[in-house]
C-alpha cells in the first residue's frame, strides 16, 4: 500500500524571497557617499568662515596700529610732515619758484642811476657818459640800458643798467659818491630788486614799480 500524495494549497506553500536589484544597491550607496561629502563640505566652510573672521580682526587691529604710529610720527617728528608737504608741491609752485630764481639772477646784474637826464636821447649814451667818470674801466661797457619813466610826469627818473656780472654792480655801487660829484644831476645809485622781494608802504606808492615803466631799451 502506498500513500497518495496530499494536495498542497497555495496557503501551505513557502513564500518566495525577493532579491534586490543591483542598481538599487548602487543608488543607495551613492546617496550615502554624497551625504557624507556634503557634511564634510559644510564643516570645511564653517572652519573657513571662522578663519576669515579671525583674519579680519587682525587686519583691523593692524590698521589701528598703523594710524597710531602715523600720528605719533607727526607729533614727535615735525620734519616728517614738512617733508611730506614739500613732496606735494604742485607744478605751478615749482614754475613760480623757478621764475623767482631767474628774476633774482637777472636783477643781481642790474643797477639804477637816479637823477635828471634832459640832454641825453639814448639811455646807453647817458650810461656810458656817466660811467666814464668812474675809475673802473669795465663799467664803461654795460650790456644794455633803458629809461625808467614816471607814469605821472612822463619824465625820465632813472637809468636801468645791465652789466655782465654781479661784481660790476658792486663796483658801481661803491663809486656812488664819485658819480654824484661828477654829475650834479645824479641823485644816487641803487641795486635792482626782483618784484617779488620789493615791499612798499600802503600810504605811498613812491618808488613802486607801478609808478614807473621802461622805454627805449638799448643793448649791445
Amino acid at each position: 500500500m502506498y500513500s497518495e500524495p496530499s494536495e498542497c494549497s497555495d496557503e501551505d506553500s513557502l513564500p518566495t524571497r525577493e532579491i534586490p536589484m543591483s542598481n538599487e544597491v548602487s543608488e543607495t550607496s551613492n546617496w550615502a557617499s554624497t551625504e557624507t561629502a556634503l557634511e564634510a563640505a559644510l564643516v570645511a566652510l564653517d572652519l573657513q568662515g571662522s578663519i576669515i573672521h579671525e583674519l579680519r580682526g587682525k587686519v583691523a587691529a593692524l590698521d589701528n596700529d598703523i594710524s597710531h604710529l602715523t600720528a605719533l610720527f607727526k607729533d614727535n617728528f615735525p620734519t616728517c610732515d614738512a617733508a611730506g608737504q614739500a613732496i606735494t608741491l604742485s607744478k605751478q609752485q615749482i614754475f613760480d619758484t623757478a621764475a623767482k630764481l631767474e628774476s633774482a639772477a637777472i636783477s643781481a646784474k642790474r643797477t639804477k642811476i637816479w637823477g635828471s637826464f634832459p640832454k641825453f636821447n639814448s639811455p646807453l649814451q647817458a650810461t656810458e657818459t656817466l660811467l666814464r667818470s668812474l675809475t673802473a674801466p669795465s663799467l664803461h661797457k654795460p650790456i644794455g640800458a633803458s629809461w625808467l619813466m614816471s607814469k605821472a610826469k612822463k619824465t625820465k627818473v632813472s637809468i636801468l643798467i645791465t652789466f655782465n656780472s654781479e661784481s660790476m654792480v658792486a663796483d658801481a655801487l661803491a663809486q656812488t659818491e664819485t658819480l654824484k660829484r661828477a654829475c650834479n644831476l645824479v641823485r644816487g645809485v641803487s641795486p635792482d630788486k626782483p618784484l617779488h622781494t620789493q615791499k612798499y608802504s600802503r600810504r605811498s606808492t613812491r618808488g613802486s614799480p607801478k609808478s614807473y615803466w621802461c622805454m627805449n631799451l638799448d643793448a649791445r
